[in-house]
């Protein structure tokens, strides 16, 4: 499965954002402590109490993944992890436990509790010892509590994905590593999907991606992300989520895909498509090309003679000046009309129609305004 098919608000805990912020804000990290000896540990235990436990080691192998998970974590979204080698240290504390009690006589693999101020994460090793995929998702499965996430069948804060509030009728984890279903094709995820990463940057915001200044193309991933263009002529080409897209300096080309986007040209002549979704497009400063493709977009030009495309949906554009040079692109072949509308010229298709905020048809010659491509 790819692409997002779960809304941010219905994987996000609101309280258990708010204890992970609390943590952050005091040094701007997210210390990670893994209990990789094993051994007798007391814990907090969150709602169960103080308590002492018999601790594991950490295999060698699973301490490597941890650390894999945090380092690509850190690289997506804005927030900063830092893996202490003192559990007093940490924010979040992961131990190996020998077995988890809830006092009922179900099975529980895996457990994520807080004091208030920090986590602790229980991984029961003895029943995944043999299924090291497992493990990992279990693991996955805690720390995306510790950052935020929720199950996507819990309705006690107003909202649930798919209107499904039992565990095993709801999403696979294929959609979310907050899914309590055995993988759809088999296989457990090794990381967060596409679905967690867009809520966790809804939560935390996306880490900028700064590109170099020799000119880029980079594609972006399922879910919301941040790019700036340097010094070069880069293409970018967002794709899921509600993505920032900055090209920089130099010509630029940047596609924002699906989603609710944020677009900035910037400097020099950039060719600007929102694509899917309500975007706010900027050309800046150069002779743009933009269109906002399909939703409501609104779009502004910038300094410089601009061109915007009408295309499917009701588009603005905020600062229309025929006399620097901006103009409307239609399509060959496609019948469009000019009306005024109040203070704004409309230029309109079947499929769509492009607003010219405070243009009055009296004062430039239609017959230039628009252009067939």
């Amino acid at each position: 499965m790819s692409g997002l098919s779960i809304a941010p608000a219905q994987l996000i805990d609101e309280l258990s954002v708010s204890i992970t912020r609390r943590a952050v804000v005091i040094d701007g990290f997210l210390d990670f402590y893994m209990q990789s000896a094993g051994g007798v540990v007391n814990v907090s235990g969150g709602s169960s109490g103080g308590q002492v436990i018999q601790s594991v080691p950490i295999p060698l192998v699973d301490q490597e993944f941890v650390r894999s998970v945090i380092a690509r974590l850190d690289a997506i979204i804005d927030l900063d992890f830092r893996v202490v080698d003192r559990a007093a240290a940490a924010d979040i504390d992961l131990f190996y436990d020998t077995g988890i009690d809830l006092g009922d006589q179900e099975t529980t693999l895996g457990l994520a509790v807080s004091s208030g101020q920090d986590w602790e994460l229980f991984v029961n090793y003895p029943p995944l010892q043999d299924d090291e995929a497992y493990r990992r998702y279990v693991f996955l499965h805690e720390l995306g509590h510790a950052l935020g996430l929720e199950h996507a069948f819990d309705s006690s804060d107003g909202d649930v994905s798919l209107g499904i509030t039992d565990p095993w009728s709801s999403n696979y984890p294929e959609e979310t590593v907050m899914a309590y279903r055995s993988p759809l094709f088999g296989q457990w995820p090794d990381f967060f999907t596409a679905n967690d990463l867009n809520a966790l940057a809804a939560i935390w915001g996306p880490e900028q991606q700064q590109l170099s200044s020799l000119g880029e193309a980079r594609e972006g991933g399922d879910y919301s992300e941040a790019f700036l263009g340097g010094l070069g002529d880069d293409m970018i080409r967002s794709k899921g989520g509600d993505d920032i897209v900055s090209g920089g300096l130099g010509v630029d080309a940047l596609f924002a895909g699906d989603g609710d986007d944020w677009i900035n040209g910037d400097q020099g002549d950039d060719r600007l498509d929102g694509q899917l979704g309500d975007d706010w497009i900027h050309g800046g400063l150069g002779n743009d090309w933009l269109n906002g493709g399909s939703g409501n977009d609104w779009l502004s030009g910038g300094v410089g003679a601009d061109a915007f495309v009408l295309s499917e949906g009701f588009d603005v554009v905020t600062d229309f000046d025929f006399f620097s040079g901006d103009r409307v692109l239609v399509a060959s072949g496609s019948e469009f009309r000019i009306l005024q509308v109040g203070a704004d010229l409309q230029v309109s298709a079947d499929f769509g129609s492009l607003n010219l905020q405070n243009v009055d048809r009296s004062m430039i010659p239609l017959s230039s305004l628009v252009q067939q491509i």
